[in-house]
């Protein structure tokens, strides 16, 4: 059973964004693991880990909420 895990900081993903997200990403997992069969999507797990963004540094500068915000804008 295939496990894909996202970390993320908290904040940067909308609840849209999720969706297409394990969507996307179980498609291709349907596509190169499970060679096309869409049967596989039900071994298929993705976990979206959101942290904190205090936990989070970004050369060597921890992310604030600011910093989210720009990012999550694009």
């Amino acid at each position: 059973m295939p496990t894909v895990k996202i970390s993320t900081p908290k904040g940067m993903l909308t609840e849209e964004v999720k969706k297409e997200m394990h969507q996307g990403i179980t498609d291709v997992m349907i596509r190169t693991e499970g060679r096309g069969n869409k049967d596989f999507a039900k071994f298929v797990t993705i976990i979206i880990d959101e942290q904190e963004p205090v936990n989070w540094s970004i050369g060597g500068n921890i992310i604030t909420p600011e910093i989210v915000e720009n990012l999550s804008k694009g």
